[in-house]
């Protein structure tokens, strides 16, 4: 089933039989991937100009282009689990790309690529490659995932740890109780207070002028040593809850900094991964994928999508490229009323 959207083109792909059942590469051309047109593509017209990437219908070239690709898609045993078409899973299915090309001596062929990754690869036979492959065994981007992975087992331990946690607990228990603690004072003072202010009162109208005077100076005194008291009893308290606090604090520091580590390691990563895009354009300029982006921070995979996969292997090896299209293969993650 095709389905065209808004912004390209979308191929919600159903079982069905495929004619098709393999893709056949020039045999002049294996070393730079150019697929054959089917025998129906001959008496085709081909289009006027390459097509915009965000709105187009895609060319009768790239549609043939693109179901010979899914024939050949069903067939790959190994890859079903990842590209299955049953099920609801939205993890399930990739994007694909196709580029019909046109070589140096005139002959007309086309190109695949994928977007991202598959079954743990993002270079397979028949498909252009990506411009960095960072599922390399040896790749610094592997090498570095290697060692993220062992800093997140480490920090998962740290805070799994035994005495981490029941120092946690007591920290909470410990805060409670002195949050408690520190209110129930409060309210004590609270209440001598009120308790003052009710015999003033009281005194006001059956002591005399002396004797009513005095009361007020003690009252005064016993309101300064309440808020002595108050504030040494908190004091007291807040010790007694920091200890449970810096005893969390301390066990917490080294799961901190490695998190930080982490962070500052996974944006070196990143960072590096940038520097190993370099894009060309038609006219051979170069430009890096951070260039492109201006100041704003390229994200993550950018380069990686079958679209720019396709367009700097055709630069690359002095194609031209005629057409593209781009197509989702798997369960169609678009409601029903929107296929066409």
């Amino acid at each position: 089933m095709l389905g065209f959207g808004k912004k390209g083109l979308i191929l919600a792909i159903e079982k069905e039989t495929h004619k098709r059942a393999e893709m056949t590469i020039n045999p002049s051309d294996k070393d730079r991937l150019i697929h054959a047109l089917p025998k129906e593509a001959e008496n085709i017209t081909l289009p006027e100009k390459f097509t915009f990437p965000f709105n187009y219908q895609p060319h009768a070239l790239c549609v043939l282009a693109a179901e010979e690709l899914q024939a050949y898609l069903a067939q790959k045993e190994e890859w079903q689990e990842e590209l299955s078409l049953e099920g609801n899973n939205e993890r399930v299915g990739k994007m694909f790309g196709v580029m019909i090309v046109r070589d140096s001596h005139g002959q007309l062929g086309y190109l695949a690529a994928f977007s991202g990754a598959i079954a743990g690869k993002n270079q397979w036979p028949g498909f252009v490659p990506t411009l960095y492959d960072r599922w390399d065994p040896n790749s610094f981007f592997k090498i570095g995932e290697q060692e993220l992975n062992a800093i997140n087992e480490e920090v998962v331990q740290r805070e799994n740890d035994p005495a981490f946690r029941v120092a946690i607990q007591e920290m909470e228990a410990l805060r409670i109780s002195g949050t408690a603690q520190i209110e129930a004072f409060r309210q004590e003072v609270k209440d001598r207070k009120a308790e003052r202010r009710a015999k003033r009162a009281e005194a006001e109208s059956t002591l005399s002028e002396e004797a009513y005077s005095k009361l007020l100076h003690e009252a005064s005194l016993e309101s300064q040593a309440d808020r002595k008291w108050l504030k040494g009893a908190i004091k007291q308290e807040q010790k007694r809850m920091k200890i449970g606090e810096e005893k969390v604090e301390a066990m917490r520091a080294p799961i901190l900094a490695l998190k930080e580590a982490r962070r500052e390691k996974s944006n070196a990563i990143q960072q590096q991964i940038f520097d190993q895009y370099t894009f060309l354009n038609a006219r051979g300029e170069k430009k890096e994928v951070r260039e492109i982006f201006g100041e704003e921070l390229p994200p993550a995979g950018a380069g990686d999508c079958a679209g720019p996969r396709l367009l700097q292997y055709a630069f690359a090896q002095n194609l031209s490229p005629i057409a593209m299209a781009e197509f989702w293969y798997g369960p169609s993650r678009r409601p029903s009323s929107e296929s066409i």
